[in-house]
Formats: structure tokens, C-alpha cells, sequence
């Protein structure tokens, strides 16, 4: 009677063993994440945030990840106490955690000593390194799942255990990485949050034990009968291939959405989180839904079956949908309203309708496969660890290859049909090796699916996605449609999915620009003089520079200013191989900067690269991309600055870019105390919405005599006069601040520093919510006195005092007309007063109009509309003034002169449109026309032609013309014909044909 009254108190007691476990793995699933999320930036910092490096430290992860699970799988069988087991497990990974902080931050000499010694395989050591440091406690987190499924299998099914542990456990993981990656990391950084981490860890370790000592009796009762077990057959094959494939397509497919999503909702450090969550999401709640009843009545290669279809079809529509995505988040955030956190929610539910449906698919997979090669071989741990394991080394695998070889190969479209694809014959073959469906279901099922394939294979050849790289995500909220008048329509020259991010080109014949997932970078317009002038400036400070390195290649014309200066090195640095690629589309402002024998390319990251450096320079230039993007604030942080300062020679300069858009004033304020704190002395230039910082550790003096020389030098003076600087007072004409003397101007206590992530977090919801600093620049009674002392030497005041005017009247800064009304006030001499005066009302003018630009254009086009074209000229030539490196007011000015048969007028403008900006292959049409119906020039009209087609193969203008002026020659005729069928679209090559129709 005693002994069924003990059996029935031990059975009531194992009851809640699972219910225990849950709670406990999905603790672990959330530090677990914590300690990823921290571990990955750390190290990154040391090994440089690059596809090789950050790749590196995910594979040794998830490597360490799968050893610890097969270990503890075979191993599992003879554990008497998994809840002890468990408990030690867990705070033998939150004692690393604590240790993890000085480990990784110290970590510069054995690095420094591999990249210098073993350059060569220098990537096979970094994960060497990686997987050494993180091998205990990833072994740890992998062995912790098979202890717990195991251990609790004893009391409860087998089913019902494996998918509810690693269910819950992955739900977890997400809650992880929304807690971490959202909340704690943003408020408390790095250190507070390992820390918090690590006490939880040893909480659950404490927790564990706790329950190991309630529960010892039931699991030393139960490990006698576990042991005596023996496994019926060997291990199943085919459950291996699968859950390998699982694995690697799973892996593959986040890789991949990620890379087709980013360009929609943004590359912050918070998109990342949001895409992760929701694949977490989907696959923790497949793992849960996996223990349901219903699913254990079918057979299991018939479960399987039905979620390798679902996962594939679901795979195959993500690349359909995904094209509809721009205009449906746009509508949703506009609808959400302005509020930060319902972004995010809008960026989840953009990430869930591409995502979740085929994470759930493949999260129900894999605890099917662990149940029915537990079935199969008899022993439990075995088929968690085993299979566990196996699924890691595909993740591995799959994130390797599609890193490097299937995305920057075939594209991100092309790797996710492989994925369904894979997904979609490992359906078919499970369904086919059926044992209880017929011959008949097999055979229409198969067609059914093989049917179904081909029109998902038809719909996906017609996807363009060209769409998604318009950069959505950016002022979303006040985004509006563009009109008419805008812009023309611009063509995408280039497209590549680099292994960092995807790189795009396009094209208008006003202007090319290349974009970095959706987010434009560098232009040969509007951003030109500031590109210019970051790497002119600090050369200037530093005539005597030899050698030079610059972090950011962009569209190469920041290296081309510094490589026209007569230094014998210059040393370039570039994330993504991709961007260098696109330099040729950008050789009217870079002049061929790749051919410049001083040019050495370096593909790597750029804090990591200076951290390595085995020479110091004269001039550092740090150009980056804009710090809301995940991984940039690494390059304006405190500790990047201390590197710069290690490498800089004793009289070294520093450049940093610092934009003002997207950002508030505090965000400013804090990046530029941040870098004055290694830097004191600094000169700060404002051009347009860019903010360039000249810094050194002692104060810079300038001379200007030696300074107007190195103006004059052909090279240098070329690249100046494509933005209007033709003298020193145009040159430091943009001044604004000088530290120590205007600290006060930017207060703030807040610093940006490696353990805070104060900027990584804080920019991207500046960006989103699309501030903007407004620097307003005030004593210009002090401040020009300052420039003309520091810039000028002994200029006699009143002589600066009209330069100065003249450089603010008609170079690239009309902003600044203001400011020549102190001009005025400090000059003595009545006639240059009278000049000056003269000069301020041009210059207001003309600021007036800059203001007024967009509407001015709105006005010009609805003039020429309407046939106003005396009022439409009037205008174009009020505008030409106002703009550096645009061409449209020129082309439009000759297009209204050929409308009106001025032919000579026509072509002055259409030259000169040339001259500004040489890939405007409008006005080269329209130039050639002229020259052909005037007789004037046939070979020079031929020339504009295929220089137009070179410009942009995409636009039919020069395609017509041409094959207009060759139509009496069949053979010439016919291959111009099969060249613009390979370059132009469907619809545009359908009119060339319908130009060459007889009339």
C-alpha cells in the first residue's frame, strides 16, 4: 500500500518537471542571446567588422555550439542527475561571461602578431582564435539542450518533450534579442549587461539545482532502466541528410531575407534585431506547435513532407512578395503614426510577412526528426545531440556559402529559389518514400508540386526589384510621391550583392550616384564639393605629408583630391569589395583614381586595419557612411580615436566627416566632444549638411603663401575648380569653429564610447525620425578676424575683408550671405565698402534663390509647358549661379534655344551642360542632333552618340539617333539592332524598333 502511495507522489512530482524545464530553457534561450549579441561586437571590434571577420565569430559559435551538443548527446544516457548536469552547465557560461569582458578587450597582441606574421592565413588563425575563446561556453549552451530533453524524456513522451524544450528555448532566444538588442544594450551598455547576463545564468545554475534535489530521487530511479537500453537499429541516413539540408537552407534563407529586407526598413543595428526576432519567432513557435497531437498520427515522413513543402513554397513566395513590401511599409508606418517603437512594430510585421511562415515550417522539422531518430535508434540523448549537431554544421555551411559564394555570385533572388528549391525535393522524395500513401496520391502530388514549381520558376524570372534600393525607410514618414517635375527618371547601371551589403548605381543625365543597401553614399553632384574638400582640407593643414590613409574608398574622388597633393602613398580602405567596382562609374570625378600608381586598395574594416598598422601617417581621413547604419558608430567612438591617435605621426593631421542631417543637435554635440577629448584642437567646416573636422593634437598654424603655391599645381587646381574654389578664400571659406576657443558652442557630457554604444543606438532613431542639426553660426565679428589671422597671415584687413565677400558671393556657400553684412562693418575704405555692399545683395540674392530652388524648377517646367520661354530662360540663368556640379539649368537652356532655332546659343549650353557634367547623355543627344541637322558635324554627332550609350546603355535617345543616321547601311543597321536589344528593356526597345518603321 505504501509502496502505490510512494509511486503516486513520485509520479505527481515528475509532472511538473517539464513545466520546470520550460521555464528554466527559456531563461537560458534569452541569455544565451545576451551573451551572443556582446560576444559578436566584442570581438568584431578586435578582428574588424568585415563578411570574413564577423562570419569568423558566428562560425566559431556555432561551431562550439555543435560540439557541446553531440557531446552531451552521447553522453546524455549516463547522466544520473541532468538537473545537476544542467545547473553546472549554466554557470560555468555565466563565470565566462564575466571573464569574457577582459578577455576580449585584451586581445590586441595576439591579433596584432597574426595579421603582421600570417597575413596569408590570417582568416583561418581569426577563427582558430575565436573558436578557442568561445569553445567552453558555446560547448556549455549546445550541451544544454540534449541534458535537459534527455533527462526530462524519462517521465514525459518523447514528443512532447523535445518540442516544447527547444520550442520554448528558441522563443527565448528571441526574447533575448528584443530585450538585449531594444531595451537593455541601449540603456545600461555593455558591461551592466553581461554582467546582468551572467547573474541570471547563475541564477538559473541555482535554480537547477534547487530542482535536482527535489527531483533526485525520480532521475536515480529512472537512470538504471535509461542505461539498460540498447539502440535498435543504426543511425537512418536519410533523417541526417534532412536535418543537415534543414539546417543549411535555414541559415541560407535569413541570410538572404535579411539582404532583400535591409534596403526596405534600413540597415540600423535595430532592423537587424527586428529581422532576427521575427526567424526566432517563427521557428520557436514551430517547435512548440510540433508537440500537437494531430502531428503524431501521421507517419513521419509524412509530417516532414507536408512542412518541407510549406517551407518551400512559402521560401518561393517571399521572392514574389517582397517586391510589394516598399509601398505596404511606407503606407503602414504613415498610418502607425509618428512613434519610434511603431516603426519597429511596422519593420516586424514587414520581416513577418516574408519570414515567419517558412521559419515555423522548418522550426516544426527539426523536433519531428529528433522524435523518429529517437524512435529509430533508441536513445534519447543520442538523437538530441546527434541531430542538433548535424543541424548546426549545415547552419555553418549555409552561412558560409551564402556569405560568400551564393549571394555575391547568383543574388539574394537566385540563392532563396535554390533554398526552395532544395526544400522542395527534399518534400517530394519524403513524400514518394511514403510507405502508407499510394502510387497514384505519389504521382499526382508530385505533379501537383513539380506544376506548381514551374509557375513559381515563370513569376520569379519576371520579379524586378529594382524598387526596393530607393531607400524607403528614410524620412518615411513625411515620404510623398515624386513629381513629375523632380527628376527624370534615372537608370540603374550597376547592381551587385557584395558580401557586406548591396551595392547599386544609377544614373540620370544630371547626375550618377551609387547607394549601399538602399542608402545613398557618394554622387557627382550635390555632394561633390564636400567630397572634394575632406580630402583637400587636411592637406592643406599638412603641406608637408608623405604618406596617407583614408577609411571610406565612396566614389573615389575624397582620393583623388589627396592623391593630387605630392604625397608618395596613399593607403584607401573599403569595407565592401563591391564599391571599388563601381569607381569606373564615377571617373569624371575620381579621374581614374584606381590608376594612380600612390593608390593601395585595402579590403578590410577600417578601425581594425588602423588598430594593425605597421606605419604611422601624416594625414588620417575618415569618411565613413552615416553612423545610424549598424557598425559605423564603431569608426566615432572614443576608443577608434585613440587608434587614429596611436598611428598619426608626431605633427599628423585628422580629418572626420560628421553629417548634420538625420541628427539632432545633442547627437552632434556629443560626437564632437567625443573626438575633441582626443583631438583638442580642432577646425571645424560646415559645407551644405556636412561638417568636416580638421583635428590634431597641437595647434596647426597655416602658411598661407605655401598654401596658395600647392593651389596652383595643376592637379590640385583642377579637382577645386570643379566646385568653385579658385583661391584660398573660397577654400576656407565654409570655417566655422575652432576648439579649444569654441568648446562652448557644442556642451555636452555625453560621450560615445565601445562600452555605451551611445551612438549605435541613438542615431537610428534620429534617422528615422529625420532630424536635422541646425548649426547656427554666430560672432562673425570675432570669427573673421580668426580666419583671416589663421588662413591669411598679414593680409591688410579690408583686402581679406572683400575676398572674402567675393568668395562667399560666388562660390558653393550662398547660406552664408549674412554674414558680408559683418564684412561690411569691419571694413574702413569707402570704395571697397561700396564693392562689398554690392556683393552682399548679389549673394542674399542668391540665397534667396537656393531656398527657392525646387520651386523655381516647378515654375521653369511649368513654362516650358506652357510655351513661356522667355520667362523660363530668365530663370535658367538666375540658377545656373547657384549650383556646383549640375548641368540641368545648362541642358534645359539649350534645349529652349534649339526649340527656337538658335543653333549656336543651343549648342554653347549643351557644351558646357558637357563640360559640368560629361555622363549627361541628354544633352549629348540633343548636341548631336543639332550638329547632324545642321550639317555641321557628322563624326563629332556620331562621337556624343556613343559617348551617350557609354554614359547609360539603358536610355533610347542615342540608340534612335544613331541607328537613324546608319539606317541606309543593313549590316551596321542590324548589329546596332542586337546590341540595344541586350541593353535596353522590353518596352523601350520596342519603340527604338517603332522609330525605324518607314513612314
Amino acid at each position: 500500500m505504501s509502496t502505490e502511495r510512494e509511486h503516486s507522489q513520485s509520479s505527481a512530482s515528475t509532472k511538473s518537471l517539464l513545466y520546470t524545464a520550460t521555464i528554466l530553457f527559456f531563461l537560458s534561450g534569452a541569455c544565451s542571446l545576451f551573451y551572443q549579441v556582446i560576444w559578436v561586437k566584442l570581438l568584431t571590434l578586435q578582428f574588424g567588422s568585415s563578411a570574413w571577420s564577423v562570419s569568423t565569430v558566428v562560425s566559431s559559435f556555432m561551431a562550439g555550439l555543435g560540439l557541446g551538443s553531440f557531446w552531451a548527446g552521447r553522453n546524455a544516457k549516463v547522466l544520473k542527475r541532468p538537473f545537476l548536469t544542467y545547473a553546472w552547465l549554466e554557470i560555468a557560461i555565466a563565470v565566462f561571461g564575466l571573464l569574457s569582458l577582459p578577455i576580449f578587450q585584451n586581445l590586441d597582441v595576439i591579433v596584432g602578431f597574426a595579421k603582421h606574421s600570417f597575413p596569408s592565413f590570417f582568416h583561418v588563425i581569426r577563427f582558430i582564435i575565436a573558436f578557442a575563446i568561445l569553445l567552453l561556453p558555446t560547448f556549455c549552451m549546445g550541451a544544454t539542450l540534449p541534458v535537459l530533453i534527455a533527462g526530462i524524456a524519462r517521465f514525459h513522451p518523447m514528443e512532447k518533450t523535445a518540442g516544447t524544450l527547444y520550442g520554448v528555448n528558441t522563443i527565448g532566444a528571441a526574447f533575448g534579442v528584443l530585450a538585449c538588442g531594444l531595451f537593455v544594450l541601449p540603456a545600461i551598455g555593455v558591461t551592466k549587461t553581461i554582467i546582468g547576463a551572467a547573474v541570471i545564468g547563475v541564477a538559473i545554475g541555482f535554480l537547477a539545482i534547487y530542482y535536482d534535489k527535489k527531483y533526485q530521487a525520480s532521475f536515480e530511479e529512472n537512470t538504471s532502466e535509461e542505461q539498460t537500453k540498447q539502440a535498435k537499429t543504426s543511425a537512418p541516413l536519410v533523417l541526417l541528410v534532412i536535418v543537415f539540408l534543414s539546417g543549411f537552407i535555414s541559415l541560407s534563407c535569413e541570410i538572404s531575407w535579411t539582404r532583400l529586407l535591409l534596403p526596405i526598413v534600413g540597415s540600423s543595428t535595430y532592423a537587424f534585431s527586428i529581422i532576427l526576432l521575427t526567424f526566432l519567432i517563427g521557428i520557436g513557435i514551430g517547435g512548440v506547435v510540433a508537440t500537437h497531437k494531430m502531428l503524431t498520427k501521421l507517419q513521419y515522413q509524412l509530417n516532414l513532407a507536408l512542412f518541407a513543402f510549406v517551407a518551400s513554397f512559402s521560401i518561393l513566395s517571399s521572392i514574389l512578395l517582397v517586391k510589394f513590401l516598399p509601398e505596404f511599409f511606407t503606407s503602414l508606418v504613415q498610418t502607425l503614426g509618428n512613434n519610434f517603437w511603431l516603426l519597429l512594430l511596422a519593420q516586424a510585421c514587414i520581416a513577418g510577412v516574408i519570414v515567419v511562415i517558412p521559419a515555423f515550417a522548418m522550426g516544426i522539422m527539426l523536433p519531428l526528426v529528433i522524435v523518429n531518430y529517437h524512435k529509430q535508434i533508441g536513445h534519447r540523448g543520442r538523437a538530441v545531440g546527434e541531430i542538433y549537431a548535424i543541424n548546426t554544421l549545415g547552419s555553418i555551411l549555409g552561412s558560409i556559402m551564402t556569405g560568400f559564394l551564393l549571394l555575391p555570385t547568383f543574388g539574394a533572388q537566385t540563392t532563396l529559389f535554390f533554398c526552395g528549391t532544395l526544400m522542395l525535393v527534399v518534400a517530394i522524395a519524403l513524400f514518394v518514400n511514403a510507405s502508407t500513401v499510394t502510387v497514384a496520391r505519389r504521382s499526382l502530388w508530385t505533379v501537383g508540386a513539380v506544376t506548381l514549381f514551374a509557375i513559381f520558376f515563370n513569376l520569379n524570372l519576371q520579379t524586378q526589384m529594382g524598387q526596393l534600393y530607393e531607400g524607403y525607410f528614410r524620412g518615411v514618414l513625411t515620404k510623398n510621391k515624386k513629381k513629375e517635375t523632380d527628376v527624370e527618371e534615372d537608370s540603374m547601371l550597376f547592381f551587385k550583392y557584395g558580401v557586406c551589403s548591396t551595392i547599386t548605381v544609377n544614373r540620370n543625365s544630371f547626375g550618377t550616384w551609387y547607394s549601399s543597401n538602399g542608402k545613398p553614399e557618394a554622387s557627382t553632384t550635390r555632394d561633390l564639393p564636400t567630397q572634394y574638400l575632406v580630402g583637400h582640407l587636411p592637406m592643406f593643414f599638412n603641406l608637408q605629408a608623405k604618406n596617407a590613409c583614408l577609411i571610406g574608398f565612396g566614389s573615389g574622388a575624397t582620393a583623388n583630391a589627396m592623391a593630387t597633393h605630392p604625397i608618395d602613398k596613399l593607403d584607401v580602405v573599403e569595407l565592401e569589395p563591391a564599391v571599388v567596382e563601381v569607381s569606373k562609374y564615377f571617373d569624371t570625378i575620381n579621374d581614374n583614381i584606381l590608376q594612380n600608381e600612390k593608390l593601395k586598395i585595402h579590403v578590410d574594416d577600417g578601425r581594425s586595419f588602423l588598430r594593425y598598422a605597421p606605419e604611422k601617417y601624416d594625414v588620417i581621413v575618415s569618411e565613413p557612411s552615416n553612423p545610424w547604419i549598424a557598425g559605423v558608430a564603431n569608426l566615432f567612438s572614443h576608443e577608434f580615436y585613440q587608434i587614429v591617435d596611436d598611428r598619426l605621426a608626431d605633427n599628423g593631421v585628422f580629418c572626420q566627416w560628421i553629417q548634420l542631417y538625420e541628427l539632432s543637435e545633442y547627437t552632434l554635440n556629443s560626437m564632437i566632444q567625443t573626438l575633441s577629448d582626443t583631438f583638442p584642437h580642432i577646425h571645424i567646416f560646415i559645407v551644405d549638411m556636412d561638417m568636416i573636422c580638421v583635428s590634431s593634437r597641437n595647434k596647426i598654424t597655416i602658411d598661407p603663401k605655401s598654401c596658395l603655391e600647392r593651389m596652383k599645381q595643376e592637379l590640385v587646381a583642377k579637382t577645386l575648380q570643379r566646385i568653385k574654389v579658385n583661391n584660398q578664400h573660397q577654400l576656407f571659406g565654409t570655417y566655422a569653429y575652432t576648439f579649444p576657443d569654441d568648446i562652448q558652442q557644442f556642451p555636452s557630457d555625453q560621450r560615445n564610447n565601445d562600452d555605451n554604444l551611445f551612438l549605435e543606438y541613438r542615431a537610428p532613431l534620429e534617422m528615422y525620425g529625420n532630424f536635422n542639426a541646425k548649426v547656427h553660426i554666430k560672432n562673425w565679428e570675432k570669427k573673421f578676424p580668426r580666419i583671416a589671422k589663421a588662413f591669411f597671415g598679414n593680409e591688410p584687413q579690408d583686402s581679406f575683408n572683400l575676398a572674402m565677400a567675393k568668395a562667399i558671393d560666388s562660390s558653393f556657400f550662398p547660406e552664408r550671405a549674412d554674414s558680408i553684412a559683418t564684412l561690411l562693418k569691419l571694413t574702413q575704405d569707402k570704395d571697397i565698402q561700396s564693392q562689398i555692399e554690392k556683393l552682399k545683395e548679389s549673394a542674399e540674392g542668391k540665397r534667396h534663390s537656393q531656398v527657392r530652388l525646387k520651386k523655381t524648377y516647378d515654375t521653369i517646367y511649368d513654362s516650358i509647358r506652357t510655351f513661356q520661354y522667355g520667362k523660363a530662360e530668365k530663370l535658367l540663368n538666375s540658377v545656373i549661379s547657384l549650383q556646383v556640379g549640375y548641368s540641368r539649368a545648362h541642358y534645359l537652356l539649350g534645349w529652349l534655344y534649339f526649340q527656337q532655332q538658335q543653333h549656336k546659343r543651343a549648342v554653347s549650353f549643351l557644351e558646357q551642360a558637357i563640360e559640368i557634367s560629361p555622363h549627361n547623355y541628354y544633352a549629348r543627344n540633343l548636341l548631336a542632333t543639332i550638329l547632324l541637322n545642321t550639317k555641321r558635324d557628322k563624326v563629332g554627332a556620331k562621337d556624343h552618340l556613343q559617348k551617350s550609350i557609354e554614359s547609360n546603355p539603358h536610355d533610347e535617345g542615342a540608340w534612335i539617333i544613331l541607328a537613324q543616321m546608319i539606317r541606309n547601311d543593313a549590316e551596321a543597321l542590324e548589329k546596332l539592332k542586337q546590341r540595344a536589344q541586350q541593353e535596353l528593356s522590353r518596352e523601350n526597345y520596342q519603340k527604338f524598333l517603332s522609330f525605324l518603321k518607314p513612314n
